[in-house]
């Protein structure tokens, strides 16, 4: 469980790894890839996001992260 006011910033860095996503499921975002999740973050915990490679972002997620001032 996180400590109450830590700021998550999700860097992530997916060299030659297929099938990489970021998505949103309910509060959460989750990345994974080849249909395994690697972990999970609550969207309201995340301040700053930097993706690198090909990593395949859901569009309604953009649009949370935008809208949140992501």
């Amino acid at each position: 469980t996180p400590i109450v006011g830590t700021v998550f910033i999700i860097l992530i860095f997916l060299c030659n790894l297929a099938y990489a996503f970021i998505k949103r499921d309910g509060g959460h975002v989750v990345v994974g890839r080849n249909n395994e999740v690697l972990f999970e973050v609550p969207l309201e915990r995340i301040e700053d996001i930097t993706v690198f490679d090909s990593v395949s972002i859901t569009s309604s997620l953009v649009t949370d992260f935008i809208e949140r001032g992501v």
